[in-house]
């Protein structure tokens, strides 16, 4: 497993929170925590901190569909043609072709941003300078929003005054389309002791992506086993998560995340109370896996004691998942 470095090939990897290739676009941090070569073409993922009025003008992606995640902080969202205010907690998905913008409206906010089906996300290391620094400063210049980036799936647009005020979703919508879901709502499902919360489904991103969030306590740790055809990421924002990839392991710690592509025997292990983790998978092969597993729930934390764990029906349909336990 590497550490703290990006591989430039698919192979299990380890970053502590705040390590990546970092750059600085004025008073903006981007920090990239998996390019197209680190995950097989499948994803990007960058880690965005900025000061309070650090802002991205509206462009859109032609093949890239991003996914937002807020970890911390607040911001204004345009999306197509609405506005949305953003907290901590918030999720945002924006299909390719639609407009985007944002703007933080708090200090330090964070985002976590994935893009699966084209390089997106490359336009931060294409604009930013490359920096050693794990911070920014508020009194830097912007960069050059506009600046041609040849290759790069970006298209910088004329700004609108034209927006009307979003509403944000409950629940994802069943088809492509942008949306924006609020802290802790989403498809909520229980399995045992741990709450699943589907953010993105294969019927969101046409099956390239899912987005799923976890909480639990401390408990056992599930079956080693690998997956032929899907990559995992895990990405902790609360508690201890115990991860094994191959056979090395590590902590996850909030701001930790763990790279899994495909055929890498893993196992995890809750290890620190009201512990939650942000999974991006790629390709969303692995919905039904959750929902043999899972039951609808209206409860917006795992429960004590638990329901009873419906693994056997897992059991009873694995030949049709993409899961192998070793």
């Amino acid at each position: 497993m590497y550490r703290n470095v990006l591989p430039g090939a698919q192979h299990p990897y380890y970053l502590e929170d705040g390590e990546g290739s970092r750059c600085l676009l004025g008073p903006l941090l981007a920090t990239t925590i998996g390019r197209r070569e680190d995950t097989g073409s499948l994803m990007e993922g960058v880690v965005l901190t900025g000061a309070k009025g650090c802002r991205v003008p509206l462009h859109r992606h032609s093949n890239s569909h991003e996914a937002i995640y807020v970890i911390e902080g607040s911001a204004t969202l345009r999306l197509a043609e609405e506005e949305f205010a953003l907290e901590g907690g918030d999720y945002v998905s924006v299909p390719p072709g639609v407009a985007h913008s944002f703007s933080f409206t708090s200090h330090r906010t964070r985002f976590l941003t994935w893009t699966f089906g084209g390089n997106g996300a490359a336009m931060y290391e294409s604009l930013g300078q490359p920096t050693k620094s794990v911070t920014y400063s508020a009194q830097t210049e912007h960069p050059d929003w506009r600046m041609p980036l040849p290759g790069v799936d970006v298209e910088f647009l004329s700004e609108s005054s034209s927006v009307r005020r979003g509403e944000k979703s409950l629940v994802a919508p069943p088809a492509i389309e942008p949306y924006v879901i609020p802290a802790g709502e989403g498809e909520r499902m229980m399995a045992g002791d741990t709450l699943f919360n589907f953010l993105t489904d294969s019927r969101q991103s046409g099956g390239k992506f899912l987005v799923l969030m976890t909480d639990g306590p401390k408990g056992h740790r599930i079956p080693n086993h690998l997956h032929e055809k899907h990559t995992e990421t895990f990405f902790c924002l609360n508690g201890c998560v115990s991860m094994t990839a191959g056979e090395e392991q590590v902590c996850l710690r909030p701001g930790d995340f763990l790279h899994v592509p495909a055929r890498t025997p893993h196992t995890f292990q809750l290890t620190g109370h009201n512990t939650r983790f942000i999974q991006f998978h790629a390709p969303g092969l692995n919905e039904p896996f959750f929902r043999y597993m899972c039951d609808p729930c209206n409860e917006y934390t795992f429960l004590q004691p638990p329901p009873p764990f419906r693994f056997d029906r897992v059991v009873e349909h694995l030949a049709e998942l993409d899961v192998k336990f070793l």
